[in-house]
């Protein structure tokens, strides 16, 4: 006879209801072999992006294509959900995606267009906040650059944004203004 547990029994049931999901999860997700094989596919493929949104998207779409993979590759029946309701999650995170960073894109570019880049660079106290980005076009910004804060590319030299910190010396290159002030915000908090 099995000797009565300490504790709460629901703790016990909810385990054994996690058990039960696992079970049905890791037989469609991964394999006996590597049962994190999964997660360890959607953070390598996470890793593509600098910017944590993309990331999420990223690691949800390749957890999808990793099951599919699994169940393809090895002629199961899955025990979760249809084959057919993961095809449709990838499409649905995919266009989820599509519609975030199209939202990012113009919530970017309707700041950009609210904020002035008539401040001269070299002009401004760098503790100041959001006033310290000025668009300055020129040799040092003339190639394609990455946003120091969010790592998007930044193709148009015209949308770059430089931010000089004279405490610290340095240069550094933004794709707009929120990111040069979501930049000073963490730089401020550090110091």
């Amino acid at each position: 006879m099995a000797e009565p547990r300490n504790g709460s029994p629901e703790f016990y049931r909810l385990l054994e209801l996690m058990g039960d999901i696992h079970h049905r999860k890791s037989h469609d997700y991964a394999s006996n072999s590597d049962p994190f094989a999964n997660y360890h596919f959607a953070g390598k493929i996470s890793q593509l992006f600098k910017n944590s949104d993309d990331c999420g998207f990223a690691g949800r779409i390749a957890e999808k294509l990793y099951r599919l993979a699994n169940l393809d590759n090895s002629q199961k029946s899955p025990l979760n959900e249809s084959i057919e309701d993961t095809e449709t999650d990838i499409c649905v995170i995919v266009t989820l995606w599509m519609a975030d960073r199209r939202e990012r894109r113009h919530k970017r570019d309707s700041l950009d267009e609210i904020v002035g880049y008539q401040i001269p660079y070299h002009n401004i106290d760098p503790r100041a906040g959001l006033t310290n980005a000025a668009k300055v076009p020129g040799p040092e910004i003339s190639n394609i650059q990455r946003c120091t804060m969010c790592g998007m590319t930044i193709l148009d030299p015209l949308k770059q944004v430089l931010f000089e910190d004279k405490a610290l010396g340095t240069k550094k290159m933004f794709c707009s203004n929120r990111c040069v002030d979501s930049w000073l915000r963490v730089r401020n908090a550090k110091v």
